[in-house]
């Protein structure tokens, strides 16, 4: 399954900014009013990384407030809540894979808001799971995929850090992932908590750079050469983990959920990004 198939049992109803803004307490009351759910899925996030420094305000509103909303609600109905978080609680000093009970460090706004929800949603509801996740990419919003070729159209050099190193996930086999927990939780399964879930084999960003130009190959005008850079060379960036990547073993076996191959899923999401111009 990727990102089709919806396990039998499971009524999926979406709603978007526009029907539900998590930050706006009466909208949170009349959907679930609407529609009593079982089991809620927040994947809203403020995950402006740099912008999150000078806007502050708004990532602890869409990222610690609104979590803690929907997990006020879920507690009074009796709902479960499915959370996504992030590396970014982590100060990347650790030198291995993170483990789920490893003490969080967030280093930038955008990190600590994200701590936050995490500590806020545990402390206002017993039933959550906490999935936290890194550098996911698709066709679709604004991911490091859809920035890359999108400087490549226009660049002929493109410098990109070489000293982050993280684990790219599809945001496919992310929708599966947290459609067989929430099948899991539905089919009476109460293991509660943080889980880490990420694609494989971890690299840099430049690595990861150098392959989403080498997936485009043939199919773009321009192919610009790579150069690596250190995070230092970006002073006006939110500072980032070195080393973010996740320890996989809790979800797997918890809930029987391998770790996903970034690079299968990378082509067909270059080639639709190049196809449609996103």
């Amino acid at each position: 399954m990727r990102g089709q198939d919806v396990p039998e049992g499971l009524f999926l109803t979406f709603a978007e900014r526009p029907e539900l803004d998590i930050t706006k307490n009466d909208q949170v009351a009349e959907a679930f009013a609407e529609h009593r759910p079982d089991i809620v899925i927040n994947a809203a996030a403020f995950t402006d990384v740099d912008g999150a420094e000078n806007n502050a305000q708004a990532a602890f509103a869409v990222n610690r407030d609104g979590p803690a909303a929907l997990a006020g609600a879920c507690r009074s109905s009796g709902a479960a809540l499915i959370h996504l978080s992030t590396d970014f609680v982590f100060d990347g000093k650790a030198g291995r894979p993170y483990k789920e009970d490893d003490v969080i460090s967030p280093l930038s706004v955008y990190g600590k808001s994200k701590a936050e929800g995490e500590a806020v949603i545990a402390e206002i509801i017993e039933r959550h799971v906490i999935i936290r996740t890194s550098l996911v990419f698709s066709p679709y919003r604004n991911n490091f995929v859809k920035s890359i070729l999108e400087q490549a159209r226009n660049k002929d050099e493109l410098r990109v850090v070489d000293d982050q190193v993280g684990s790219p996930t599809p945001a496919s086999d992310m929708a599966d992932a947290l459609l067989i927990v929430a099948a899991a939780v539905s089919g009476g399964k109460n293991e509660w908590g943080v889980f880490h879930y990420c694609g494989e084999p971890p690299l840099s960003r430049h690595d990861f750079a150098a392959a989403i130009i080498e997936a485009a190959g043939p199919n773009v005008d321009n192919s610009p050469r790579l150069l690596p850079a250190v995070s230092g060379d970006f002073p006006d960036a939110a500072a980032r983990p070195a080393y973010s990547v996740l320890d996989c073993g809790r979800i797997n076996r918890v809930f029987g959920i391998e770790q996903p191959g970034w690079r299968s899923a990378l082509p067909a999401v270059v080639d639709r990004c190049l196809r449609e111009g996103t």
